[in-house]
């Protein structure tokens, strides 16, 4: 049993009572939550950080009501829907080109550029993170910074199905102990690949950028690798090829910013398609129209992942950013936000580790989870070796 660490730090839940369990609660990192093994949602411990009244909390009220999961709708039939433009220079959700609290930061028009399920994002600057007043929001790990991409990607249309795991020669992770999870894997060919690590996920990007004819350049240098890529596939590190993520030209996923920036396609709201509906409390599985036109949660997934692009599509036409399945991202998680809080450009080029941990960031939201977990700027972390259904990725290639 291997034991992997995660949490989203910085979110505050409430009890009956009015009682609150903050970041004063968790250790000196901002962690303070334990997986016992993959991800079963059982078994939990808290932080050394914690007093013993927080501890009697959690274990009594809290964690019962955040993974209680009250999915008694049924899933609306929503046709997908290309939104093929947005003028951001003209505002949307009432942004414009250039952000007052950040005037030299300019985001460019959205357009869906979408060919054999790779989408086009164009470079330019946004604000990374979640403004004060958003509900659901990271207290600390969430504010906004002015982020500036350099480069032009492509980002997957959708996630990496078991199709295109299979189309290199991998095998699917066979079903295999659903319940452990409390959700329903998907294993139809169209469903997002899952059960997969940080490692499955760059020894991919690796294999299908020398899959291509011509072949493209490997952009992970993986080294002590043993095990089967999907089962129990290992590495003692992962360096990028070249010194910068940014500038291969091979397939590998999205850094943390690349993926907020893809995801809120010039949008500043919860999610692209607008703003949250707030409920009593984060673990309140309820109603969102907003978020049941983009994306699978707990109150209309029935419990279920999806197959892909069953749902509305973004500004830049991609699907399924919010909800379904977590994406792995490059970047090793900082509980104190993004960046030190200064403007980045380009920010991450070697996705280093926080010293201490093996934490790598995990975006997007879960099928069996409530709303405020698929918001565009919640961060959710894991360790690199863990595997679950409800964890995933997309690929992305710097054009």
């Amino acid at each position: 049993m291997q034991d992997h660490s995660f949490g989203f730090p910085g979110y505050s839940y409430s009890d009956t009572v009015g009682d609150v369990v903050d970041d004063a609660d968790q250790d000196e990192n901002g962690n303070g939550i334990k997986d016992g093994d993959d991800m079963p949602e059982v078994g939990w411990s808290i932080g050394p950080g914690q007093n013993s009244r927080s501890r009697s909390l959690m274990r009594r009220r809290v964690w019962p009501l955040l993974f209680a999961v009250a999915c008694s709708k049924e899933a609306p039939n929503v046709a997908p829907q290309l939104e093929a433009s947005v003028d951001v220079e003209g505002g949307v959700d009432g942004v414009a080109d250039a952000d007052s609290t950040a005037p030299d930061c300019r985001h460019p028009g959205v357009t869906a550029s979408c060919v054999d399920g790779l989408c086009r994002i164009e470079a330019g600057c946004f604000l990374m993170g979640s403004p004060p007043d958003e509900w659901g929001r990271g207290r600390n790990s969430e504010d906004e910074v002015p982020v500036t991409l350099t480069h032009s990607f492509f980002i997957g249309q959708h996630e990496v199905t078991r199709k295109d795991w299979a189309a290199i020669g991998l095998v699917p992770p066979p079903l295999a102990d659903p319940g452990a999870e409390d959700i329903v894997p998907c294993v139809l060919p169209d469903c997002p690949i899952a059960k997969v690590s940080w490692f499955d996920a760059l020894e991919y990007a690796n294999r299908l950028s020398l899959s291509q004819s011509p072949p493209l350049p490997a952009c992970y240098e993986l080294t002590g690798c043993t095990g089967t890529v999907g089962s129990d596939f290992e590495c003692s590190s992962a360096t990028p090829v070249g010194g910068s993520i940014y500038t291969c030209r091979g397939y590998r996923l999205p850094t943390e910013a690349e993926w907020e920036y893809a995801t809120r396609a010039g949008t500043r709201s919860a999610f692209f398609s607008g703003a949250i509906t707030a409920n009593s409390s984060e673990s309140v599985c309820g109603p969102d129209p907003n978020l049941e036109a983009i994306g699978w949660y707990c109150f209309n997934s029935g419990n279920t992942v999806h197959p892909v692009m069953q749902k509305k599509a973004n500004g830049w036409g991609l699907f399924d950013v919010s909800g379904n399945v977590m994406e792995w991202v490059n970047d090793g998680y900082d509980p104190l936000g993004y960046y030190g809080g200064k403007p980045a450009t380009d920010p991450n080029p070697t996705f280093p580790f926080r010293a201490g941990t093996d934490d790598r960031v995990n975006r997007g939201g879960k099928a069996n989870r409530a709303s405020f977990m698929s918001r565009s700027a919640l961060r959710f972390y894991y360790s690199r070796s863990t595997r679950g259904w409800t964890l995933g990725f997309r690929i992305a290639r710097t054009e």
